[in-house]
């Protein structure tokens, strides 16, 4: 039975990331829908990780100690339906690609070294589906540094959306019951009269004379 992965909300929480691209692969499917198996690579050490996924956290603390025994740590979650966007630069202000539908998962992390030459690296993979454009960005970036972004698609982001209280339409006012007046053939008439009932009032005037 293959293991059941968790579901991660989101990657870094959608801050931009220095990656290395470290191998890149065409795949296609029976129905011959063409996809792209990118192997990608953040450095960890010696850089702050601030919004790095609370799974990650723990076995990069100890995997990142100079002394530590570990050499791989595979973790068991996955993003699903992301948007994924590719820039050159931190600093770049618009996206070289960006890519919907993707899924990032296979994560692993990876030290190697020993004492300060020891360095520690997550290692995932990216599925996305293929173009000719990013078959030709994956060629010519292969080995080389980029900036990803990943943020859930639109339709994720509002799978479990709920209404609030401001979106439900106030209840209309009940109209007060009826009271039919206690006696006499006067109040009777006044009665409809009021509400509008001719024929009823006709007879209750009928019978105050």
């Amino acid at each position: 039975m293959a293991k059941s992965l968790k579901k991660l909300p989101d990657f870094y929480a959608g801050h931009r990331k220095q990656c290395r691209l470290v191998t890149y692969q065409a795949l296609s499917t029976k129905a011959e829908e063409k996809r792209i198996k990118a192997q990608v690579e953040i450095l960890l050490s010696n850089d702050p990780q601030p919004h790095m996924p609370e799974c990650f956290v723990d076995p990069f603390g100890l995997m990142d100690k100079q002394e530590s025994p570990l050499s791989l740590t595979k973790i068991g979650a996955i993003c699903e339906s992301m948007t994924v966007d590719l820039y050159e630069t931190e600093s770049s202000s618009s996206a070289t690609r960006t890519v919907t539908g993707c899924n990032i998962q296979d994560f692993r992390i990876i030290g190697e070294g020993e004492k300060d030459k020891r360095e520690v690296m997550l290692e995932f993979t990216v599925y996305m589906p293929a173009d000719s454009p990013l078959s030709t960005w994956c060629f010519t970036h292969l080995k080389k540094h980029f900036y990803l972004e990943a943020v859930p698609a639109q339709g994720a982001l509002f799978d479990n959306k709920t209404t609030s209280i401001a979106d439900k339409p106030a209840p209309k006012d009940k109209p007060a019951a009826d009271t039919k007046p206690k006696s006499g053939p006067a109040e009777l008439k006044k009665f409809h009269e009021a509400h509008g009932n001719k024929k009823a009032s006709g007879r209750a005037a009928s019978a105050v004379q």
